[in-house]
């Protein structure tokens, strides 16, 4: 079975974000001064075969860990759906 996994990555609230930054001071020149906070991430779309939605979660999971995202400055959210 074909599972994709939808997987949305954005830096941890310790990491400082240099493009949110200027980003941010870009939209306060523009006069966009009602923006509070800007966040910065990726979005990945994989698909993967797999027997169950389980061992696909699992499998897009230790992607994630090993390969797609770094663990020390990056948070990460799933949702796995079969296809």
């Amino acid at each position: 079975m074909k599972f994709q996994g939808k997987i949305k990555i954005k830096l941890r609230p310790s990491i400082l974000d240099p493009h949110a930054h200027a980003t941010m001071k870009v939209l306060q020149t523009q006069g966009y001064s009602n923006v509070e906070s800007l966040l910065i991430g990726k979005f990945m779309e994989v698909v993967v075969e797999a027997p169950s939605l389980e061992e696909a979660e699992n499998l897009i999971h230790l992607l994630c860990q090993e390969v797609l995202t770094n663990p020390i400055m990056e948070d990460y959210e799933l949702e796995v759906r079969e296809v």
